[in-house]
C-alpha cells in the first residue's frame, strides 16, 4: 500500500505527536512541583496551617501524574486513530 501523504501531513502528524508529549511533561513538571512544594511545607514549623496544605500537596501529585499519564495515552491513541484513517 502506497503512502499518499504529503510532506506537509507527515509534519503535521510528527507536530501532534510532539505536542501531545509536551502536554505530558507539563503534567510532569507540575507534580513535581506540587510534591516538591508540599515536601517544603511539611518541614516549616512556624506555621501549622501551611502543613495542611503541603499534606494537600503531596497527596494531589501522584493523582496529577495519574492523570496526566492517562490523558496522554488517551490522545495518543486518539492521534493514531485519526491519522491512520487518513493514509
Amino acid at each position: 500500500m502506497e503512502n499518499n501523504m504529503s510532506k506537509r501531513d507527515w509534519l503535521a502528524i510528527e507536530r501532534t505527536h510532539l505536542a501531545n508529549e509536551r502536554n505530558m511533561l507539563a503534567y510532569l513538571r507540575s507534580a513535581l512541583v506540587m510534591f516538591a512544594t508540599g515536601i517544603g511545607l511539611t518541614h516549616i514549623e512556624y506555621f501549622d496551617q501551611v502543613k495542611v496544605l503541603g499534606i494537600v500537596f503531596v497527596i494531589v501529585a501522584p493523582l496529577l501524574i495519574i492523570w496526566g499519564t492517562a490523558r496522554y495515552y488517551r490522545r495518543k491513541a486518539k492521534i493514531e486513530s485519526y491519522y491512520k484513517d487518513i493514509e
